[in-house]
């Protein structure tokens, strides 16, 4: 799929196909999450990624595998 940088064409798409195709490798235990050389970092259920849009800190997060 083609992206641009510059325009922010298909950037986004791009992103939610990859980390949704991750996500569901993860999820059919494609990768051994017990080793580094998988090149994933497994967190607590409770982190979050902090938004870059709103004002105050925390106000835009999102949890991952969340359904929201």
């Amino acid at each position: 799929m083609e992206t641009s940088a510059k325009t922010a064409y298909n950037v986004e798409d791009v992103f939610l196909k990859t980390s949704s195709m991750i996500y569901e490798n993860i999820d059919r235990g494609v990768y051994d999450l017990s080793s580094d050389k998988s090149g994933i970092r497994v967190g607590n259920e409770s982190f979050a990624i902090q938004g870059t849009k709103g004002s105050t800190p925390g106000s835009n997060t999102t949890k991952l595998g969340s359904s929201n």
